[in-house]
């Protein structure tokens, strides 16, 4: 990357010292030089999260089948039901 964004930068200099095109061409061309620069942190937040994501849905395909136990069933069935009775005092409360 630090080797890829030396070249971008020395082909922008190179360009701002010796080439004067029109002024829109030039804008252009400086432009997609400083837009094909990788921002190192980005590139490596993004690596980061891919993985992650990646991780996660091999985690969610290997474990997808499994049940839940009896004792999650009932928490789960007795968390649905203070959010619909949750839900139906707010539509009264108006």
């Amino acid at each position: 990357m630090q080797t890829l964004n030396a070249v971008y930068r020395l082909a922008e200099t190179t360009i701002k010292e010796n080439y004067t095109p029109d002024s829109d061409k030039r804008d252009e061309v400086l432009t997609f030089l400083q837009n094909a620069a990788v921002n190192e942190d980005e590139y490596l937040r993004f690596r980061i999260s891919e993985r992650f994501n990646s991780l996660l849905k091999s985690l969610f395909e290997a474990h997808k089948t499994h049940k839940l136990s009896p004792e999650h069933n009932e928490t789960i069935e007795d968390m649905k039901a203070m959010m619909q009775g949750y839900v139906g005092e707010k539509k009264t409360d108006g």
